[in-house]
């Protein structure tokens, strides 16, 4: 009996490792099959006869638990972040596989949160019409079902399918629409979370900011990290920055690990830098106690090579203070990089994904980490791993996964992830902004650019870079005028931005504009003297159209000299090529003593 229950162990053991081994091998040459006659049949005994039941149903079981223990495996291997195959096409950016799925499923359910589902793919299709169409449907199909209904808690289902409504519509730029809808789901649902976000957005698209304030009033703030950072970027977005740190301070102080407030960090500072320092900064110096302030900083610097030093001096000063698990950690890992510790940062970031298994945010650290070291496979997985610890999570949707879909050549399969982290944080002006830079940089489709950074621009309508962006858009398609008028709105924003003025001189000069471009090539060297790229188009313009060699050559050679290692190759070859011109224009002006001397094209910059 005991050899009997070795040899069923063997076997099972050696199935096992077959299934883990993905191969199954049988040499059917070795076989040897004999044919018994009934007679022969008949003439078995009792104990030959039990012993080929108990074989063969060793047999068949051994059989079913392999099967069993495969797909088992197979599941382990199988991260999978859908819940149906609507949702698994639509992330393969297979549109009308999804929209077949949906419709399937629609069917079969009443409810029409499928038919809403039918419409956001109609919608990422860029197929408005259709997707507004399906939209109406699934008004007068949630006023039938509730008719029908009356008394039946459906609220929880009815929240996320009033948000996925106004959500919907407001993507397919149907703002009117959206704010009067939105408001009467309010009126149903007015502590609905993710609908009040939308309809914050909403508000700001609109061009109701005094609304999106008072609905941000009525804002029931979960006592949790999480929502705390939500909360406060929200008042960040309305300027009302005081209430925002204090807000995001809260949030640090009960979860220092909490990513969301180092996410809202990180994407206020990603394109107003100094103005989100400068704040950190002053109010450090009137509570110097608070390490929060001295951790955003130092997050801040973390981000860029060359103030990365800083960081770390930053968070030596704070050793023995409790700084939480992993997040300050983590700050230090990615400075470290930056100062060119690569082993010490890969150290550290192996020993806090080990000891902080299980944690999305963590799954997600790692991710990226892999992603840097080019392991996409491994990126893939650990995201997948942080989506489902926390499918709420944008940044895995809205930064992370797209990431990881062009580096593996699927950008396309990029957009859906792209509409998820929306609907996560519709206000997220930085998930806009990446969106626009995918349609711009990634699929070259300028129309959808300009459509994500429009979106941007309404809800921080005081971003001149977004509007800049916009600008250069339109000088690539050459219209030129559209783009004047937005080069003057970024002005109006920030005059303080030397490109701003230069890029618009430059168009002036093109178009023949003499006075126009020389106002503002002046107006860019009065906000910044150094500025190589304005010290080029100056001397340019005074020896190509003034005729003043000597005064352009004295702004040329100043651009020349100014180039250092970090400046990118296509300005240096361009300034070098500009300043080498008109040397040697300026050298035959002084040999030729009066007679006409041709004066050479040169390069400027926008």
């Amino acid at each position: 009996m005991k050899k009997n229950r070795e040899k069923i162990k063997g076997i099972i053991d050696n199935v096992l490792q077959v299934v883990k081994n993905k191969s199954l091998k049988i040499d059917f040459k070795n076989i040897k099959l004999k044919n018994f006659s009934p007679s022969e049949v008949k003439k078995w005994d009792k104990s030959k006869k039990k012993k080929f039941i108990i074989g063969t149903g060793i047999g068949l079981g051994v059989i079913v638990i392999a099967i069993c223990i495969g797909g088992y495996i197979h599941k382990i291997n199988t991260i999978k972040i859908t819940n149906n195959k609507a949702e698994e096409c639509f992330y393969k950016n297979k549109y009308d596989d999804a929209i077949n799925e949906y419709s399937k499923l629609a069917k079969d359910e009443s409810w029409p949160i499928w038919k809403i589902k039918e419409a956001e793919v109609y919608s990422v299709k860029s197929n408005i019409v259709k997707s507004n169409d399906i939209i109406d449907e699934v008004i007068k199909d949630r006023e039938n079902y509730k008719k029908k209904n009356n008394g039946n808690d459906i609220k929880i289902k009815d929240e996320e399918l009033t948000n996925y409504i106004v959500f919907t519509e407001f993507m397919n730029k149907n703002f009117n629409k959206a704010l009067k809808d939105g408001e009467e789901y309010l009126k149903e649902y007015p502590t609905n979370k993710p609908l009040i976000r939308t309809m914050f957005t909403v508000y700001m698209a609109n061009g109701q900011a005094d609304k999106a304030m008072k609905l941000l009033k009525e804002y029931k703030v979960d006592n949790t990290a999480y929502d705390l950072a939500v909360y406060a970027r929200m008042n960040m977005l309305v300027d009302n920055w005081d209430e925002g740190y204090k807000l995001l301070e809260k949030a640090y102080n009960l979860d220092k690990d909490e990513y969301k407030v180092y996410d809202v960090i990180a994407q206020t500072s990603a394109y107003n830098r100094n103005f989100v320092l400068e704040k950190l900064y002053v109010l450090s110096q009137k509570d110097d106690k608070n390490i929060a302030y001295k951790i955003w900083i130092a997050k801040i610097h973390s981000m860029n090579e060359e103030s990365s030093e800083e960081a770390l001096n930053i968070l030596d000063s704070l050793k023995g203070k409790d700084l939480g698990k992993f997040a300050t950690e983590l700050i230090r890992a990615s400075a470290l990089k930056n100062t060119g510790k690569i082993k010490e940062s890969e150290e550290l970031l192996q020993s806090i994904i080990e000891k902080n298994k299980d944690d999305y945010r963590v799954y997600h650290t790692a991710a990226w980490y892999y992603f840097n070291k080019k392991d996409y496979k491994k990126a893939l997985e650990y995201c997948d791993k942080s989506i489902l610890k926390n499918k709420e999570y944008p940044d895995n949707y809205g930064f992370l996964m797209p990431e990881i879909m062009q580096a593996t050549n699927k950008s396309s399969e990029a957009e859906p992830y792209f509409r998820t982290a929306l609907l996560k944080e519709p206000f997220n002006y930085n998930i806009m902004i990446g969106i626009a830079n995918y349609y711009w940089y990634t699929t070259e489709s300028s129309d959808k650019a300009l459509e994500y950074f429009g979106l941007a621009s309404l809800i921080k309508p005081k971003d001149a870079e977004v509007v800049y962006n916009m600008a250069l858009i339109k000088l690539k398609e050459n219209k030129n005028d559209e783009a004047v008028e937005l080069l003057k709105k970024c002005i109006s924003i920030d005059e303080a931005i030397p490109k701003y003025h230069r890029t618009l001189g430059t168009i002036y000069v093109q178009a023949d504009k003499k006075v126009d471009g020389l106002k503002e090539i002046r107006a860019a060297y009065a906000v910044d003297k150094n500025d190589i790229l304005t010290l080029n188009n100056a001397g340019c313009y005074y020896i190509s159209v003034e005729g003043e060699v000597e005064r352009g050559m004295v702004n040329l050679k100043a651009a020349y000299t100014g180039l250092t290692d970090t400046t990118d190759e296509y300005t240096k070859k361009t300034i070098t090529e500009n300043y080498q011109k008109a040397k040697t224009l300026y050298d035959e002006y002084n040999k030729e003593q009066g007679n006409s001397i041709k004066i050479p094209d040169f390069t400027l910059f926008y």
